[in-house]
């Protein structure tokens, strides 16, 4: 590798897209409590159940991620927010399932 070249490095293990699972109330403690964004917590369970992800109350973190960036999703998003604000939100959302999943941070210490 020479001195000038860009090595990436992520943090997100291959198994956290195929294994790892979060629930519900989870989920409404990340939105609501960690990240503050409330609007968007009912638009992703409705569009997580109605796309049958929602398995005995565990929902795979990989079928979060996908909902998150659906066009249905972003249909069902609240009107007053805005196209910048809802793809800052959702890069929020995942980034912090990512996180909390990984126990690199814990909800209460994200506000």
């Amino acid at each position: 590798m020479e001195e000038n070249e860009l090595k990436v490095i992520g943090i997100i293990p291959e198994s956290f897209f195929t294994t790892e699972t979060t629930n519900e109330s989870e989920l409404k403690r990340i939105i609501y409590e960690g990240l503050a964004i409330g609007p968007l917590f009912e638009p992703l369970i409705e569009d997580l159940i109605t796309k049958d992800k929602v398995d005995k109350g565990e929902i795979l973190c990989s079928d979060v991620v996908k909902s998150v960036y659906s066009e249905s999703f972003l249909k069902r998003c609240p009107m007053f927010v805005s196209s910048r604000e809802t793809i800052a939100n959702i890069k929020l959302i995942t980034t912090a399932l990512i996180l909390i999943k990984n126990s690199y941070m814990q909800i209460d210490s994200m506000r």
